[in-house]
């Protein structure tokens, strides 16, 4: 079953890799049926390139603070509204 994972990550960048290899690291999990979208205000490569090595399927969304509304409703917005599954988790960068 194909299945969409939104992380949202407002400008705490201390937690969001361990969250992503939460995900990656989970049982049963083939993550080509994982379509990950991370939604951050910033740019980061080390993030960018652990997401691109690891997750087969995924969309990186970066949006600029001083143009976009810096709430996480619109966070969740934007990644729902860029994934294509209708199963569809959420998860903060510090869950």
């Amino acid at each position: 079953m194909k299945f969409s994972v939104i992380v949202t990550d407002y400008k705490r960048k201390i937690y969001i890799l361990d969250a992503l290899k939460s995900i990656k690291n989970q049982e049963g999990i083939d993550l080509n049926d994982l379509e990950l979208g991370v939604v951050k205000y910033y740019e980061d490569k080390k993030i960018d390139n652990y997401i691109k090595e690891n997750f087969p399927n995924y969309k990186i969304i970066n949006l600029d603070p001083n143009k976009d509304p810096t709430n996480i409703g619109y966070m969740i917005a934007i990644g729902i509204k860029n994934t294509s599954n209708n199963l569809i988790f959420l998860l903060d960068d510090d869950d």
